[in-house]
């Protein structure tokens, strides 16, 4: 065999170990530079990997007992709040619904007649007449009034405060505002005997005695 052919075998066999050196290199899973040997693999056996891998791993959250229970209390909180919540707003629509029921009684503001004093009463073929301040006055007769509670309203109130604190707080808060926007009201004497003269607001009648008897 000449030198020229065995020198073009041994190129051939070169180029052909080079190209399956290449290919294995491609195939390759890993591969790292070896600081130790350049004919070694490195020995990590029992040891970290000196490979990088990457992984979307993550660990599980390690809450403490503490946390969870301080987690579990706020729940349970949470949901007793909003039981307390709806309980009390069911007890104010309940509470309102008996209120507008009572404040829309004809009697629940009435006239205020404490400080009309009957000095007198006349009584005479020209009709009958009584004494107050100062002044005769005949059947048919108007004049204004304070309001106050009437004498059931009163009742009523009190009863309710002694059973619901609720319902009471806001009947008292109504009535308030009812006798703000009516702080008087007319009356008119309708009738006038020996003894007493009877006044009216259009819806109740209210009955004064004579102050002092007649000698």
């Amino acid at each position: 065999m000449s030198l020229n052919r065995l020198g073009l075998m041994v190129a051939g066999m070169a180029l052909v170990a080079g190209h399956a050196a290449a290919q294995a290199q491609e195939e390759l899973l890993w591969k790292v530079d070896s600081t130790v040997s350049a004919t070694l693999i490195p020995d990590y056996k029992g040891g970290p990997t000196p490979f990088t891998i990457k992984s979307n791993y993550v660990a599980p959250s390690t809450a403490s007992d503490a946390e969870k229970a301080a987690a579990e209390a706020a729940a349970r909180a949470a949901v007793e709040a909003a039981a307390a919540a709806a309980a009390r707003a069911a007890a104010e629509k309940a509470a309102l619904k008996k209120v507008t029921a009572i404040i829309s009684s004809p009697d629940a503001i009435t006239a205020d007649l404490s400080q009309v004093k009957i000095e007198g009463i006349l009584q005479g073929p020209l009709g009958n007449s009584i004494l107050w301040q100062g002044q005769w006055l005949k059947t048919g007769s108007k004049f204004k009034v304070p309001t106050t509670l009437g004498a059931k309203m009163t009742e009523t109130y009190n009863k309710l405060a002694a059973t619901d604190a609720l319902a009471a707080g806001l009947l008292r808060d109504k009535l308030y505002e009812r006798q703000s926007r009516q702080p008087t009201i007319d009356v008119t004497l309708s009738q006038i005997t020996s003894q007493t003269a009877i006044f009216t607001d259009g819806r109740q009648r209210y009955t004064l005695q004579l102050s002092q008897p007649p000698l």
